[in-house]
């Protein structure tokens, strides 16, 4: 008279999971080192190199192409990202970021229709007759 249903906690488990990697690896320092104006050079954690990123992307920036020799190539204009522009609006003004909001109070669709299988199956069950008998 048990149903199981397999997928129902492994996807929260999995984005759990993912959330405890990222904590783990973002406090972790960068491996490529930043210099400050005077030379020194810099240790940044991982999370302080990909906010530097996402605010250089949504400013613009100029890069520069060298070869081996250090001689410029070319400079390549970029210009700002809307998206990363978004994002750090939204983050600073506090709204909730948009990854955690599949798991609203409202069941999914696919959470309603496996509840729903779930229920036909035990009542099948419960419908059988008991045969131990033959």
């Amino acid at each position: 008279m048990i149903a199981y249903y397999a997928g129902l906690y492994s996807v929260r488990n999995r984005r759990k999971t993912l959330s405890e990697w990222l904590e783990r690896i973002g406090a972790e320092n960068c491996p490529e080192a930043s210099f400050g104006a005077d030379g020194t050079v810099k240790i940044q954690s991982n999370d302080e190199a990909l906010a530097r990123l996402l605010w250089r992307q949504a400013l613009g920036y100029v890069e520069t192409v060298t070869d081996i020799n250090g001689q410029v190539i070319r400079q390549q204009a970029h210009a700002p990202d809307r998206n990363s522009q978004q994002i750090i609006l939204e983050r600073r003004e506090g709204k909730p970021a948009t990854i955690d909001a599949d798991e609203s109070a409202t069941p999914k669709l696919m959470d309603r229709l496996s509840q729903a299988i779930i229920e036909k199956l035990n009542k099948a069950v419960k419908d059988v007759p008991n045969n131990s008998n033959s």
